[in-house]
């Protein structure tokens, strides 16, 4: 079991897969491996054979946290959100203390746009767990999607203090701040998400948003055509560009 715990780390997937089988040739109630096992195929995207792995772990120990949390996990990858708040209510209801359980509960409420059921979770999380980067980083979503800007920053800006390499939560930053029109924040905050996932055009479109509401067509030109090279920015970028091209042609 050891052995096959290191091979996972390693990303050895095969041997690791193997070795948590023959350890339960030993002990066919060894739920640690059938947990493992369960893990494993969710990392590979069989979510019949995660969810068989880690019912057998719940046949032997129906208390056993890690897997109700995971099972919730393998749903709501599958977009089976129901069936995904169930297990992760259980996983709270076992461990009151499980704090990404109430954040990825959180995050489907989001989704559902039951923002007062999310907002309850995540602040929780956050209170159990003040260190919760995601916390802050999923209420944010909930806020920015109600149009809340001030709450929504200062939730993403709580996000990067304990998570300062998540480009995503430089990013939401930027947006909102550059939503309020905090041009010179929201440039820092878009170049710290540059920095850390270049190829990512959004982090370049909210820093040519930011340049563009401090007067630097220029700068923000250049910016709009990098993030112009990912395809999910692309159509955005353009307009933009256009706009600073043929500024006539979008005057009121």
């Amino acid at each position: 079991y050891n052995n096959g715990n290191t091979a996972y780390k390693r990303g050895n997937l095969d041997k690791a897969t193997a070795l948590f089988k023959k350890a339960l040739k030993f002990d066919s109630e060894f739920f640690l491996a059938y947990f493992q096992l369960g893990v494993l195929q969710r990392k590979l995207g069989n979510s019949d054979m995660a969810i068989s792995y880690l019912s057998k772990v719940l046949e032997i120990k129906p208390d056993h946290d890690k897997s109700w949390f995971t099972l919730g996990s393998v749903y709501e990858a599958d977009n089976n959100l129901d069936s995904a708040i169930v297990k992760y209510q259980k996983t709270i209801d076992l461990n009151p203390g499980y704090t990404k359980a109430y954040g990825r509960l959180g995050n489907i409420y989001i989704n559902k746009k039951d923002y007062a059921s999310a907002e309850y979770l995540l602040k929780t999380a956050t209170q159990i767990d003040p260190t919760y980067a995601n916390g802050y980083l999923f209420l944010g979503l909930a806020y920015e999607e109600q149009e809340l800007y001030t709450e929504a920053s200062e939730q993403f800006q709580q996000a990067t203090v304990y998570d300062e390499n998540n480009f995503d939560a430089w990013f939401r930053f930027a947006t909102v701040l550059n939503q309020q029109g905090e041009w010179e924040q929201a440039v820092s905050a878009a170049q710290k998400c540059v920095d850390l996932k270049q190829k990512f055009g959004g982090g370049w479109y909210e820093l040519g948003i930011a340049e563009m509401g401090l007067g630097n067509k220029i700068r923000a030109k250049k910016y709009f055509e990098i993030a112009h090279k990912d395809r999910n920015w692309r159509k955005v970028s353009e307009r933009k560009i256009d706009e600073i091209n043929n500024p006539i042609k979008y005057e009121k």
